[in-house]
């Protein structure tokens, strides 16, 4: 496009209303909106006069250049919204909440269609309701942070009955958990109520005590898959060897950990800590936590290191949960530091 003819347009006062046009023109050129590539990923052409306000009106509350850029360029269909019955209703209620630039700039990009939903009949009784249990914007804020079906769902029927439910509050669970557990893992909470019984009762069979942080780290830990899922990863598990028990005892080890992981990446996991490493499947019961660490950029680095110093004798066994489950800090005093100035292969293979 001509950029004297785009300097024109931007001279004007548009319709929709903008900032001023040395800015929007300053933010078109340094953000290089190209008209060709969101014809290609929006659902259709954008007029520009239109495309212009949406990107003045995000920057006139307060989203950066580089915000606006990441976001549109992440989710273009933002672009087909309409600015003034769509957009601008949902950024002046966020906004009155105190979400930041920031803060919004994620939530729509992990779930752009969030936005679309309707102002009065879903996303201000929503938040009324999660105001009334979480008692603060900022925990409200937190809680869709984490999930955006909070604005999306029928709250009273998919979320109420089960924070209220005497399943979970006479089972003694004390209220703060349940809190905690919406603040900070609400899908968990999100669930056909009948469904969510069936969960607890589940989860209270399995020996769990209501009155530890492990009980609702087992709701969650159950909640974001079917029974069938469940089953089919049990069935990789014993796969290895292990016995039901096994699966049970590190489920209540790490009910957050141990069923989280995909059916591919427990196989994948399993596979290299037992045939490529040589640590028994039993092994993996005790730190069943293992299998969330990403294998190329976090178990593997730590595998060739300590495989590096067994070949050297400079230690003399491998324990699973120290080599695995350590922090950063920890794992590198113990096995990189004492030995980087001799061997410097160490590092290089920790920090490939």
């Amino acid at each position: 496009m001509n950029l004297s003819y785009l300097h024109k347009k931007l001279l004007q006062n548009y319709a929709y209303g903008a900032l001023e046009s040395t800015q929007l023109y300053t933010l078109h050129i340094k953000l290089s909106f190209n008209i060709k590539l969101y014809s290609k990923k929006a659902p259709y052409e954008i007029p520009e006069r239109k495309r212009n306000y949406i990107l003045s009106l995000f920057k006139t509350y307060g989203f950066t250049d580089t915000q606006i850029s990441t976001l549109l360029i992440k989710r273009p269909v933002l672009l087909s919204y309409h600015p003034q019955k769509t957009l601008k209703p949902k950024l002046d209620f966020f906004k009155s909440i105190g979400v930041s630039p920031n803060d919004f700039e994620n939530i729509l990009t992990v779930d752009p269609f969030v936005i679309s939903r309707n102002l009065e009949n879903q996303v201000l009784p929503s938040y009324k309701y999660l105001k009334s249990v979480l008692h603060t914007n900022e925990n409200v804020i937190a809680a869709i942070k984490r999930s955006t079906r909070l604005l999306k769902q029928d709250l009273l029927k998919f979320l109420a009955p089960n924070i209220a439910h005497s399943h979970l509050r006479e089972s003694g669970v004390p209220g703060c958990r349940i809190l905690m557990l919406l603040r900070t893992q609400p899908r968990a909470l999100i669930q056909v109520p009948d469904r969510f019984i069936e969960i607890i009762k589940e989860i209270k069979r399995m020996g769990f005590d209501p009155s530890e942080i492990k009980f609702t780290n087992a709701i969650y830990g159950s909640t974001g898959f079917s029974k069938s899922t469940w089953e089919r990863k049990c069935g990789v598990y014993r796969k290895w060897g292990w016995s039901d028990d096994e699966i049970l005892a590190a489920f209540k080890k790490a009910p957050a950990a141990s069923m989280a992981a995909s059916e591919k990446k427990i196989e994948m996991v399993m596979d290299f800590l037992v045939n490529k490493m040589g640590w028994d499947a039993s092994d993996v019961v005790e730190c069943p936590s293992v299998v969330l660490h990403s294998l190329e950029n976090w178990t593997i680095p730590r595998c060739l290191v300590v495989q590096f110093l067994l070949s050297k004798g400079l230690i003399k066994d491998k324990c699973l949960k120290m080599v695995i489950t350590s922090n950063k800090k920890r794992f590198f005093i113990k096995f990189v530091d004492p030995y980087r100035a001799e061997f410097p292969e160490v590092l290089n293979l920790y920090e490939p």
